[in-house]
């Protein structure tokens, strides 16, 4: 079978305020003081998918499939950059990667897959194609259009159609059959031998998007935006509850069987059947070809890409089509070895910049965005912003309001300005007061910071809600800025001395009150080292905070340790130490953990269990690399602790031991295998042997 590419769903336009491309910059320049940046860009990153995710599952999406499939090789390269530099990063984001469609639950999904709906693996150089190519060592390759829109799968029984299930999360999707009359491309007359799952993408067409429009007008609604809008929540409507007529085509790109076929001789199957497919679509798609002839078929494709074409596509899919060739090459836990989705390269405009917006983050980092004077089409999207640096970039490049300026979306998501093709009148001058409070702005870095702590309150709480923090089950951002709104609300210690019927009180919450008054007390009793994270100290993370926890043992030590004593702590340094010191010691935070304190939060850090005395880690320095079974990278990290050992981020000498999981980079497994070649007391252990042994500290 042939899964569904990762993102390839429907989408509405998104406007990024606050996504910025700050992260990759401190990747390129390198700099460790910058390294905090790169953490809030990939938590930003995360925020957004998971956002998107979410609303598209509930039927309202707020993102288009090129922005969301894009986002998410951001992601991906985000949480490369950070571990490969040893930064911690949360189990949610490496457990939202690891799982087809971010692992989100579908309230309305109530079918589940017989065979899950995998993601491919994305590329967007030829080079990598072609040496994937040629590992799989096949002779026969398939090459189609990766069509946008909603991946599907139709069931039939004896030569009927029974069900139409969407992709949902890759394991559970909502059966839409209710919604099938309005959907061609799919074979009326079939024989009773024919009981099979045919898997494909369902799209609107340029001609469907004019009629399903007409008639959205007809009802007393406005016109469709764009093609990628309509087809989720259309589907979900049957007959009795449609205002409007939506005309949709299934494009089918697989059978799923149970033995190994050749998918390009299945697909002749479903064209002789009637089934549209995804070689009836004439944008040059190839069957039975070599290295050659696979770049050949890729630039066919390419021809259609746009929104003036009959189908939108976001690349091309490449399948490994010899018999025999998809068991034999095996599937991850996400994506399978033997077909890769290929990503065209990025599309660039011109725009004349309005103004520079200047906004306020998490931790008081200041991000800047150029605002057009007027939008133009870019990657598919109308774009009016664009992501810029920091400040010295800004001043560097020129760019000023009434500046000429090339932008494209890198990774085709992130709008950003690459450079001015005609300068403005007047120089842009950097900001030196906080956008939002007035505040001096500190400038003594690359990044500009607002150290105002109420500019960042509402994103720092919801912060201190998550799992990996204080664990505030059903506290929401809205919630929070409700708080903040509503009572005044500005710190963690104002949240745990709210009452029930101060909670009670708040809009929309009614007699859940005690409910969330309850989540909020319990987390009281979490953890030190989630304490700590949830303090939202700049630098730290949970990886961070555990290794300063576990270094110091309690709170009162780590409030009385200097600069120097914090930067001897694994994974901090000097210049991560001066910005925890920094952090621990304002005016704010210190009355802040004072009054934590009396309010009776965990102060002392957990012992070690005792399956950390004789185990295979103590004193080790241990790597995990790839997408464990079910653990993510933050527990991971905690299992080696508790077991022992030190958590590593990188490939060295210095590694005692590599737990090699599924998804591994072939280059880290080449430089690890390399590593035990050279040292025959370097351990390797997969997996599942981590996970077995991480389970014997769990039950302690």
């Amino acid at each position: 079978m042939l899964p569904r590419a990762e993102g390839s769903r429907s989408w509405a336009v998104a406007t990024h305020r606050r996504l910025s491309p700050e992260g990759r910059d401190i990747g390129w320049q390198g700099a460790e003081i910058l390294r905090q940046g790169t953490a809030l860009e990939l938590e930003e990153l995360y925020e957004r998918a998971l956002a998107a995710e979410a609303a598209y599952r509930a039927g309202e999406p707020i993102m288009e499939d090129i922005e969301f499939d894009a986002l998410m090789s951001e992601l991906e390269r985000s949480v490369d950059a950070a571990l490969d530099g040893g930064e911690e990063v949360r189990s949610e984001v490496t457990a939202f990667l690891a799982t087809p469609g971010g692992g989100v639950d579908d309230d309305d999904a109530d079918f589940e897959h017989l065979r899950p709906m995998l993601s491919l693996a994305k590329t967007t150089e030829r080079e990598d194609l072609d040496e994937w190519m040629t590992g799989t060592e096949c002779e026969k390759f398939l090459v189609t259009p990766k069509l946008d829109g909603v991946a599907a799968a139709l069931h039939f029984d004896g030569g009927k159609l029974v069900r139409l299930v969407t992709r949902g999360n890759g394991t559970v999707g909502q059966d839409v059959t209710g919604g099938v009359d309005q959907v061609s491309g799919i074979a009326k007359k079939l024989p009773k031998s024919f009981s099979v799952e045919v898997r494909g993408e369902i799209v609107i067409t340029a001609t469907g998007l004019k009629e399903a429009s007409a008639a959205r007008v007809e009802a007393g609604k406005s016109p469709f935006a764009n093609r990628r809008n309509p087809v989720a929540g259309a589907l979900r409507k049957d007959q009795a509850d449609r205002d409007y007529f939506v005309p949709m085509q299934f494009v089918a790109y697989s059978i799923m069987r149970e033995e190994d076929s050749v998918m390009a001789e299945d697909l002749a199957e479903l064209q002789k059947r009637g089934f549209t497919t995804v070689l009836d679509l004439g944008m040059g798609a190839a069957v039975d070809a070599d290295v050659k002839g696979v770049h050949q078929a890729l630039d066919a494709i390419e021809k259609f890409r746009g929104d003036d074409h009959e189908y939108l596509i976001d690349g091309a899919v490449i399948v490994a089509d010899d018999p025999g060739a998809r068991p034999r090459l095996g599937e991850g836990s996400r994506t399978p070895k033997w077909a890769r989705a290929f990503k065209y390269d990025t599309e660039t405009a011109t725009a004349t910049v309005e103004h520079i917006e200047i906004d306020v983050g998490r931790t008081g980092m200041i991000s800047f965005t150029a605002v057009m004077a007027e939008p133009v089409r870019l990657a598919g999207t109308e774009v009016q912003r664009a992501s810029l640096h920091n400040a010295a970039h800004i001043s560097e490049m020129g760019v000023a309001a009434g500046a000429e300026v090339e932008m494209a979306k890198m990774g085709d998501i992130i709008p950003q300005v690459l450079r001015v093709v005609k300068p403005g009148k007047t120089p842009w001058t950097p900001p030196t007061e906080c956008p939002r409070c007035g505040s001096p702005l500190d400038t003594a870095e690359v990044r500009y910071y607002c150290r105002n702590e109420s500019c960042a309150v509402v994103p720092r709480l919801t912060y201190a809600a998550q799992r990996d923090c204080a664990d505030w089950d059903g506290v929401s951002e809205s919630l929070v800025s409700r708080m903040v709104d509503e009572l005044g609300v500005d710190s963690i210690a104002d949240i745990y001395e709210l009452t029930e019927e101060q909670i009670s009180s708040l809009s929309g919450i009614s007699s859940s009150g005690p409910k969330l008054h309850a989540a909020i007390q319990k987390g009281l009793t979490v953890p030190l080292e989630r304490q700590f994270t949830a303090l939202a100290i700049p630098a730290t993370g949970r990886g961070l905070s555990n290794n300063i926890v576990a270094h110091f043992g309690n709170l009162d030590a780590i409030r009385a340790a200097s600069v120097e004593e914090l930067a001897a702590v694994e994974m901090v340094g000097p210049k991560k130490a001066q910005l925890i010191f920094h952090g621990l010691h304002t005016e704010a935070m210190e009355e802040t953990l004072d009054r934590l304190t009396k309010l009776g939060i965990v102060t002392t850090a957990k012992e070690r269990p005792a399956a950390a005395e004789g185990s295979p880690f103590a004193g080790k320095k241990v790597l995990v690399t790839g997408t464990l079974p079910n653990l993510g990278r933050s527990d991971a990290k905690e299992a080696i602790t508790n077991l022992g050992g030190k958590a590593s981020g990188s490939v060295s000498k210095s590694v005692d031991v590599f737990v090699v999981a599924d998804g591994a980079g072939p280059k880290k497994v080449e430089k690890i295998e390399a590593l035990r070649d050279n040292n025959p007391n370097v351990v390797l252990m997969t997996g599942e042997e981590f996970e077995a042994l991480a389970a014997t500290v769990a039950e302690e």
